[in-house]
């Protein structure tokens, strides 16, 4: 059985003045040093979330940026590609009036090379036929146009 003496007393004693010894001198600092250890830890999570959430929002800026510069160069493609097509039809437009007028100034010329070319060709039979009819009449004969 559990005797009660005054041994059990100081042994209470010593652990009592352990206790708030080992409370003062070893626990409350170290419970304060965990204390401000966490403090800290946790102050750096909130400055790492913080700064987590500012990097998205540059991310999610700098996207919105390239999709606006991609739409603005595909616009400025599109608008090119127009201006390029207008401009070719306009050549081309330019280029068969071109034509047409060089063709009809080369019929023109055919035009006149031909009644130029009949006139000497009618003047030339004429001539022939002048020679044969007197050659074969021995005379000379008039020819009349």
């Amino acid at each position: 059985m559990i005797e009660l003496n005054y041994t059990l007393v100081i042994q209470l004693l010593i652990f009592l003045a352990v206790y708030f010894i080992l409370d003062r001198v070893l626990y409350k600092p170290l419970f304060e040093i965990f204390d401000k250890r966490k403090e800290l830890i946790d102050k750096r999570f909130e400055e790492a979330r913080k700064l987590i959430e500012e990097a998205e929002k540059m991310m999610k800026l700098y996207e919105e940026g390239i999709t606006k510069a991609r739409q603005e160069v595909v616009r400025i493609v599109n608008e090119a590609k127009v201006k390029a097509q207008e401009e070719q039809r306009i050549t081309l437009m330019k280029v068969r009036d071109e034509m047409e007028a060089m063709l009809n100034n080369l019929k023109t010329e055919l035009d006149k090379e031909e009644e130029e070319a009949k006139k000497v060709l009618r003047d030339m039979a004429m001539s022939i036929a002048s020679t044969v009819v007197e050659k074969v009449l021995g005379r000379k004969v008039e020819v009349r146009v």
